[in-house]
């Protein structure tokens, strides 16, 4: 038996009443808003992989400990911390939580840049992950409170693209900001002057939070839940929508999960990768890899626009999972490709096409996470399954990092390290979505959101 949970649905006069809360221009601006803070949270994360190399020089760091900074440890304490979040996030103002979140991790990152140790620079990321932890939850929760039901894909689709792009902004204004603070030192305190470039880089990267916070305050309020604003309530709370239909539930995030196993190997550690195998300098790497991987996502989600009518036709409420599985397949042969490359460029234009490929399928998936919920439960249902893919793809940096020491330290064992895990995660991901495409289906007519 099915859960009965009432139809989405929306009057003409109760999408007026949506329109008449939040204001078209505030809707956007909001939007606006969001995604800048969304920029700025890749940026503190991407740029700690620009300064991997001389953190591992200043203080005697290892590989796996390289890895570590960006796998199950962060991981583990923004699983802790999300779902709280979330729920904090769900009763009192969500702006209030998201200044706060960005508040302290801006906090955290400057702190960073005082590290003197492996530990230190663990709990610094630590506390920049729990900062991040509600940003994904409060961003997709409030899109269904921002817009009507007719402007929210659009707002899906420009939100993802900003997640994407953020991820290669990140390292190409890192890149730049390494280039800003050599430029910058002459004219310092003679005490910052002494400190080495990557600390001032953490505390030149931790100055807009602040502002950014001011405008994430400035949102202004919003409405508290489309289910109640729609006068619907779900028949079941989250423990029955949990029986009936958590392993479906399971089986989306799943499919993210792997391709953020996937994605966060080649990410983190690619960059690594080419300074180390060709010799190039961390600023130039960090702004040709970011704008290599903007590019990637560009196209990606003009395919995914483009191709999206003809995944609803073949394969109908279950469209997103198979443009899923075949996008995944297909970024496995670029990716695999990488191991050999002949020269820097040659990795970049394999990994355009890895991001090309891989975001055609991922760019669907904001959709994926509100179609496997009722709208009341869906911040918990994103903030737990958002855990599940952060702490599976948590796992791929640190075991990159392992292969790789017990590669007799080559750098071309570093670059075959990427390539299995990241293929190993991009085939996985294939294989879940092919067996999971029939349950899906099933589950989203029942919820009657397709």
């Amino acid at each position: 038996m099915t859960t009965a949970v009432k139809p989405r649905t929306e009057t003409p006069a109760q999408v007026g009443a949506t329109s008449q809360d939040v204001s078209s221009a505030r809707a956007w601006y909001a939007l606006g808003v969001l995604i800048v803070a969304l920029f700025f949270g890749f940026i503190d994360r991407q740029i700690l992989v620009l300064l991997a190399q001389p953190i591992k020089h200043d203080l005697s760091l290892s590989d796996l400990q390289i890895g570590e900074t960006h796998g199950l440890g962060p991981a583990v304490f923004t699983a802790l911390a999300m779902f709280p979040l979330a729920w904090l996030a769900d009763r009192i103002e969500r702006r209030t939580v998201l200044f706060g979140c960005i508040v302290f991790w801006s906090i955290a990152t400057a702190a960073s840049g005082l590290a003197v140790s492996f530990l230190t620079l663990q709990a610094c990321n630590i506390a920049i992950a729990v900062g991040e932890a509600a940003l994904s939850p409060i961003i997709y929760s409030l899109i269904p409170d921002l817009f009507p039901a007719k402007h929210r894909p659009r707002a899906n689709i420009i939100t993802y693209g900003a997640t994407a792009l953020g991820q290669g902004f990140g390292l190409t204004l890192g890149g730049a900001l390494l280039s800003i603070v050599a430029d910058l030192r002459p004219h310092l305190p003679a005490w910052l002057q002494a400190l080495a470039t990557w600390r001032l880089a953490f505390f030149l990267v931790a100055l807009p939070g602040p502002l950014v916070a001011v405008a994430v305050f400035l949102i202004g309020r919003t409405r508290r839940g489309a289910m109640a604003a729609q006068g619907a309530e779900p028949a079941v709370g989250m423990g029955g929508y949990v029986k009936e239909h958590g392993l479906v539930a399971l089986g989306a995030f799943g499919t993210m999960a792997c391709f953020a196993f996937a994605s966060l190997a080649i990410g983190t550690w690619l960059p690594i990768a080419l300074i180390r195998i060709f010799h190039a300098d961390a600023a130039s790497v960090g702004v040709n890899f970011g704008l290599t991987f903007m590019a990637g996502a560009v196209v990606g989600l003009v395919m995914a626009t483009i191709m999206t009518p003809y995944w609803r036709r073949t394969a109908g409420t279950a469209f997103v999972v198979r443009a899923i599985s075949v996008a995944s397949a297909g970024a496995a042969v670029p990716a695999f490709l990488l191991g050999f490359a002949a020269n820097i460029w040659q990795a970049y234009v394999l990994f355009f096409f890895v991001g090309a490929i891989f975001v055609t399928g991922v760019a669907l998936m904001p959709g994926m996470m509100q179609d496997v919920a009722p709208p009341a439960l869906r911040t918990r249902v994103i903030a737990a399954g958002t855990v599940l893919f952060m702490v599976v793809g948590s796992l791929s940096p640190p075991l990159v990092g392992f292969i790789s020491d017990h590669a007799s330290g080559a750098p071309r064992g570093l670059m075959w390290a990427i390539v299995a895990v990241t293929v190993t995660g991009f085939l996985s991901c294939t294989v879940l979505a092919r067996f999971m495409e029939a349950p899906y289906r099933r589950t989203v007519e029942a919820l009657s959101i397709a």
